[in-house]
C-alpha cells in the first residue's frame, strides 16, 4: 500500500481471505486498496459482501459508504451502490439487511419516493403493520417532502382501523395536508374548506378525545 503497489496488496488480502475462512473478513481492508486504486465499483462490492458474512457490520458498512468516495464521484458511487444493493436484494431476496441498506441509502440521497417504495416492500414482508413507514413518513415531514409522507400515511391508514398506527397516521395525514396548504402561501379558499371537511371526517372517525386533542 505504501509504495502504492494496490494488485500485490488486493492479492496479498484474498490471499490472507483464504488462509482465514470466516474468522476475519478482510473486505475493509480490500475496500480501502480498491478505493486507493480508484476502483469504486470493487469497493463498493467489497463493503456490501462483508455483510454475506457478519450483518452485525452493517454501521460500518454505512459509515465507509458515506466516506469512501467525495466530490464530483460522490453521484456515480450513489448509481453504483444502488445497482449493487439491487442485485443483492435480487439475489438473495430472503436476506432483509440489503434492502435496510438501500432505504438508508435512498434516505442519504434524499431519494424519499425510492425510500418508500422499498420501505413498504419490507414492511409487507417483515410483517411490520407500518411501524418503518411511519418512520419514514415522519422524516420526510422534517424535510419538507410532504406529497411522499401523504403517500406514506395512506399506506399506513389503508392497513385498516385494527393497525397499531391507525390513528396516529389519520392525525398526522392531516398535520401534513395542513403544512402543504399554509407553507406554500398561495393556497384557494377552496383548499381551506377541503381542509377543513378533512379535519372534521377525521374527528367524526376518531372521536373527540384525550389523544385527539392535538
Amino acid at each position: 500500500m505504501k509504495i502504492k503497489e494496490w494488485n500485490y496488496a488486493i492479492d496479498t488480502y484474498k490471499k490472507a481471505q483464504r488462509m482465514v475462512g470466516d474468522t476475519y473478513p478482510f473486505n475493509f481492508e480490500l475496500a480501502e486498496v480498491y478505493s486507493a486504486k480508484g476502483d469504486i465499483a470493487a469497493m463498493v462490492s467489497e463493503y456490501i459482501s462483508v455483510l454475506d458474512i457478519n450483518e452485525g457490520y452493517i454501521q460500518n458498512v454505512q459509515n465507509a459508504l458515506q466516506t469512501g468516495v467525495s466530490g464530483s464521484d460522490e453521484s456515480a458511487k450513489n448509481e453504483i451502490i444502488k445497482k449493487e444493493l439491487l442485485k443483492k436484494i435480487q439475489s438473495a431476496p430472503s436476506k432483509t439487511i440489503y434492502s435496510e441498506l438501500l432505504i438508508w441509502m435512498q434516505m442519504q440521497m434524499m431519494d424519499f419516493e425510492g425510500a418508500l417504495f422499498q420501505s413498504k416492500a419490507l414492511d409487507k414482508r417483515k410483517k411490520e403493520e407500518g411501524t418503518r413507514v411511519m418512520s419514514l413518513a415522519g422524516i420526510c415531514v422534517s424535510n419538507g417532502s410532504y406529497d411522499v409522507a401523504v403517500k406514506a400515511y395512506e399506506y399506513v391508514i389503508a392497513i385498516g382501523p385494527k393497525g397499531d398506527h391507525y390513528t396516529n397516521a389519520r392525525m398526522e395525514l392531516i398535520n401534513v395536508l395542513y403544512k402543504k396548504i399554509v407553507e406554500k402561501g398561495n393556497y384557494t379558499q377552496e383548499d381551506l374548506q377541503s381542509l377543513r371537511k378533512n379535519f372534521q371526517s377525521t374527528l367524526n372517525e376518531l372521536g373527540k378525545l384525550e389523544n385527539t386533542v392535538p
